[in-house]
């Protein structure tokens, strides 16, 4: 079965062809926006544990929810594009198991390993410039240091500490944004991965006992296919991270500039928070067309897949008539599909040896 070779560029096209869907994203972006600037405001306060407490609880169900929502829109499907749909992808984002993959423990796991990388780097770097372009401050430092190990009175240890800390007040604003900007660029990873993620499942019917890792490493874990999702991912990452970066250090100057008070890092947030949540959409459409696409290419192994789950649900749950009788559908159509692709696949080839045409039977 041909299919259409997967190109960034091809993807941006079709992010952008389809018109008139935005105006149903609009109230559910600024929900999710709404719901980000209390938590910014709380993590810059004594409250911060409920600023994290918001992300984790509520605005990471809520992309989950958007992401299922944004299938629905851009599909075309005849279904009602309200809140009430909305409230109800909400509240079966925890039941559905999907909240997984955006927020586990493992994916925690992994983030503040990165974290801790990203800020050894970052020190490492902000060390060798001040090496090479501050030396006066730079011998201040060994200077304090050597004071420091060779103190014995608390008093004067932190009486050094307070001078250290003085010492790089200048530098004190751009090493705050580099780290903000490392915590930023993982988030905008593990959102966009986990976007296409939540496509897979939604796309690939499965059992609810089946594991979802087990169902990417099926159909994902050929090199090719993870070459694909990795060089995706990058472009993705790499253009918001960009344009969030540009839009943050931009505004964190220019408050600084004003002299706008202490909390310039929180004022440039609130206003670099506006490229993400534009980005959101965005983001949601492109992995639609994207996982639409790379499941093209695996259709009929993923169908015969299908299939055999549809018919385990059938066989081992104890489901209400109803959706029983949803899922019966599902299966005849997934099967009926089947039946269409296996027949163009099989239709045999006959060579007329006369004027050398293959004339199909």
């Amino acid at each position: 079965m041909a299919t259409e070779k997967i190109t960034f560029p091809r993807l941006v096209k079709n992010v952008f062809k389809r018109k008139g869907t935005f105006k149903h994203y609009i109230f559910f972006i600024l929900t999710i926006l709404a719901l980000s600037f209390v938590s910014i405001y709380l993590t810059y306060t004594t409250y911060s544990f409920f600023g994290a407490l918001i992300i984790v609880a509520l605005t990471m169900p809520l992309v989950v929810a958007f992401s299922e929502y944004s299938a629905i829109i851009e599909s075309g499907t005849p279904f009602p594009l309200n809140l009430k749909t909305f409230t109800h992808l909400f509240r079966n984002t925890y039941r559905s198991g999907r909240i997984r993959l955006v927020f586990s423990w493992r994916t925690l796991l992994y983030f503040i390993l990165y974290i801790f990388a990203a800020t050894f780097v970052t020190s490492t770097l902000f060390g060798v410039l001040i090496l090479v372009f501050d030396k006066p401050l730079f011998n201040e430092y060994m200077v304090l240091i050597n004071d420091m190990l060779t103190s014995t009175s608390p008093e004067a240890l932190n009486a050094l500490f307070e001078e250290l800390t003085r010492l790089f007040t200048p530098y004190e604003i751009p090493f705050a944004v580099l780290n903000h900007l490392n915590i930023i660029v993982g988030l905008i990873f593990i959102t966009n991965r986990a976007i296409f993620k939540i496509y897979a499942s939604v796309f690939i019917e499965h059992q609810p006992k089946t594991k979802f890792q087990d169902v990417m490493d099926k159909f994902f874990s050929d090199a090719p296919t993870k070459k694909t999702l990795r060089r995706m991912n990058f472009f993705v990452v790499l253009i918001v991270s960009i344009l969030y970066s540009l839009v943050f250090a931009g505004f964190t100057a220019f408050f600084y500039y004003l002299g706008a008070g202490e909390r310039i890092l929180l004022q440039a947030e609130l206003v670099a928070l506006l490229v993400l949540m534009v980005a959101l959409p965005l983001a949601t459409r492109f992995n639609f067309y994207f996982t639409q696409m790379l499941l093209a290419e695996k259709r009929e192994a993923i169908l015969r897949f299908t299939i055999n789950e549809l018919k385990t649900i059938l066989l081992t749950t104890n489901l209400p008539e109803q959706s029983q009788m949803y899922i019966a559908e599902i299966l005849k159509a997934r099967e009926a599909e089947l039946r269409r692709m296996t027949a163009v696949e099989d239709e045999p080839v006959v060579t007329d040896d006369k004027n050398d045409e293959s004339i199909k039977k």
